[in-house]
């Protein structure tokens, strides 16, 4: 989960019926780090599950190949499902997922603290990062609740492992669809983004590869003792420096284009 951000776009995606304007065939590492003050250092990058992703004229995400599961920052298996899938023509990515709840009536059905961006972790949440190489210097990540509240960040990192909020053009923002639509078992996100907009300097070819992660914040409106961070990176860190670690570049998972 990411910490306050006063510059990013808060908008409401789903629910006033217009355009809303301005996320295994190898087995992955999971390191706990024990040094002697306790904190998780970067380590070599463990294999990464390569992820596919469907590569057509037209990319429709229900004929696109599941995610691997998302699991916690332990390792464990997520306590709850989620379906990923994640399609592209090369010039726009279609994103659509269908997160499980065992407890829907639960979930918040009304905006908590409106116009407060730090409310939007009261929710039950998605972050996704996208960025067009695993070196990249920049990602861009949308943070969507089951609300429809969403946060729109275009991150720099830094050699520290750390990362500054950068500007995003609002022509480019403008461009992005986010929709939220409750269902019985839960709720989905679709979220559909043109690649010029997301700091893809050229469209994508089958064969292709590039990087994400896919975080879901569950519960975080319950109870902050019991959230859980369920995350699917290509290697996970452990211990008090876990979140920054993992939103360094070496968390990120490739994803091919594939016909």
């Amino acid at each position: 989960m990411t910490g306050k951000n006063n510059r990013a776009r808060l908008k409401i995606a789903g629910r006033s019926g217009r355009k809303a304007g301005p996320l295994s065939a190898a087995a992955l590492a999971v390191i706990l780090l024990a040094g002697s003050s306790g904190r998780s250092e970067p380590q070599p990058a463990a294999p990464a599950e390569v992820i596919r992703v469907l590569f057509a004229r037209r990319p429709d995400p229900a004929r696109a190949p599941l995610f691997p599961p998302l699991r916690q920052y332990t390792g464990a298996p997520a306590s709850e499902k989620t379906d990923i899938r994640l399609a592209t023509d090369g010039k726009k990515l279609r994103l659509r997922i269908r997160a499980y709840d065992a407890h829907p009536e639960k979930l918040a059905r009304q905006l908590t603290d409106a116009g407060i961006i730090p409310a939007i972790w009261k929710e039950d949440s998605f972050e996704i990062f996208l960025k067009p190489e695993a070196d990249f210097p920049e990602n861009r990540q949308f943070i969507i609740s089951n609300t429809g509240r969403y946060v729109l960040n275009r991150n720099q990192h830094l050699e520290d492992g750390r990362y500054q909020r950068l500007p995003w053009p609002e022509p480019e923002t403008k461009e992005i669809k986010i929709k939220v639509k409750r269902h019985r078992q839960g709720y989905d996100i679709e979220l559909e983004a043109p690649l010029k907009s997301l700091g893809f300097p050229k469209p994508l070819e089958a064969g292709d590869r590039f990087f994400a992660k896919v975080i879901r914040n569950y519960r975080a409106h319950l109870s902050p003792e019991r959230e859980v961070l369920q995350i699917r990176p290509a290697r996970l860190l452990l211990g008090p420096e876990a979140d920054p670690a993992n939103h360094r570049i070496e968390g990120y998972s490739p994803l091919e284009c594939a016909r």
